[in-house]
């Protein structure tokens, strides 16, 4: 149970540090513009793999792949989101 728990901590830890540290509003609203053409929405992405990287290590790819992939899907459909 323990183990589950750290595992939870460190990734909600990576998408806090990608989504509101190392993102900036500049970059969502470029993103929001120019959508899947968006230079740092890709750069955000590859920041976001980076952080769970880190987090979890390598040995762990299968899961990193999903968050990452995860992470693309949802921000590129918030950027087709009216407002």
């Amino acid at each position: 149970m323990e183990y589950k728990l750290i595992w939870l901590v460190k990734l909600l830890l990576a998408h806090l540090l990608s989504d509101f540290l190392f993102q900036g509003s500049s970059w969502i609203a470029e993103r929001n513009a120019n959508k899947g053409k968006s230079k740092f929405l890709y750069l955000h992405i590859g920041i976001t793999a980076l952080t769970v990287l880190l987090m979890i290590g390598y040995e762990y790819w299968v899961v990193l792949l999903i968050v990452t992939i995860a992470h693309y899907c949802i921000d590129l459909g918030k950027a087709y989101l009216p407002g």
